[in-house]
């Protein structure tokens, strides 16, 4: 079985890398770096060791497969719903489905997050004056280099990795595989993520959605923290979970396209301080 057989069979049977890495015993990047052609000469013992995972399989995906994604390390999560406020522990994955999520109204913004519904409240003024320079600059980069990818400003639904579990909203994403929209909806990883933290959305951001993203196969998240002045890159393919930090007025290369795109962030920071004189607001001055 070849690589991109083994890909068109994980897409088939809705397997995630963490499912893959922990049913075959391969170390969860090496399992994404050959699943994304990182690994140019894979090693046979590996390759056999994969193939064996979906060998298993070939008539179709198992009513059951008796199988669970760890959960991850924390203690509690807390969520906020419109009019409920509640504490659940994380000894379970919630209930919620993605199912349930498409049923909510369109003006609801929420997300799913392992069976987990959260509020995510609406962005300010300053989060779209972000947005609005960062798609600037990365879709002048793609049209210069007449790139295939396409930038994706939110609220686009991303169904991670086919978790049925989880449907995310990223701020901004890059996409190169049109395969992955279906449904109205992206059904995959984007190749790359970019989030905006907000005082109600920092816990996600920082933890639930960081692991996500690099469990379910994105290659590059950025987390851009408006209170610290940091832009956090996480280079998942290369550096794991190990970050490199930037301030506000530094170029950040990108590394899905191996540094020679570079955001000037200090044209971000720019863009986004735009508020009204000290003390004054729009319905003052009327």
């Amino acid at each position: 079985m070849t690589i991109d057989q083994m890909k068109n069979k994980k897409k088939e049977l809705g397997f995630t890398y963490q499912m893959i890495s922990d049913m075959s015993g391969v170390p969860l990047i090496t399992v994404q770096r050959i699943f994304q052609h990182k690994t140019e000469s894979p090693r046979y013992d590996t390759l056999q060791k994969l193939e064996s995972v979906f060998s298993k399989y070939q008539d179709g995906r198992p009513n059951n497969l008796g199988y669970d994604l760890p959960a991850m390390d924390m203690n509690a999560v807390y969520v906020r719903e419109t009019a409920v406020n509640y504490r659940r522990t994380r000894e379970d994955v919630g209930p919620g489905t993605v199912e349930e999520y498409l049923k909510t109204p369109d003006y609801t913004r929420i997300e799913l997050i392992d069976g987990v519904f959260y509020d995510m409240g609406s962005p300010d003024p300053v989060h779209g004056f972000a947005i609005t320079e960062l798609i600037v600059q990365f879709r002048d980069y793609i049209k210069k280099k007449g790139g295939n990818c396409k930038v994706i400003p939110g609220p686009v639904d991303v169904q991670l990795d086919a978790d049925s579990k989880t449907v995310v909203i990223p701020d901004l994403s890059i996409l190169c595989d049109p395969s992955l929209i279906r449904y109205g909806r992206i059904v995959g990883a984007p190749d790359f993520v970019l989030e905006i933290v907000s005082p109600s959305n920092k816990e996600n951001d920082y933890n639930r959605k960081l692991l996500k993203y690099y469990y379910s196969g994105v290659k590059e998240y950025w987390i851009v923290d408006p209170e610290l002045e940091k832009v956090l890159v996480y280079d998942f393919v290369n550096t794991g979970l190990m970050p490199t930090i930037y301030g506000f007025r530094s170029e950040v290369p990108v590394r899905i396209y191996n540094g020679d795109c570079v955001i000037d962030f200090a044209a971000v920071a720019d863009y986004m301080a735009w508020p009204p004189a000290a003390g004054e607001t729009p319905q003052e001055k009327e």
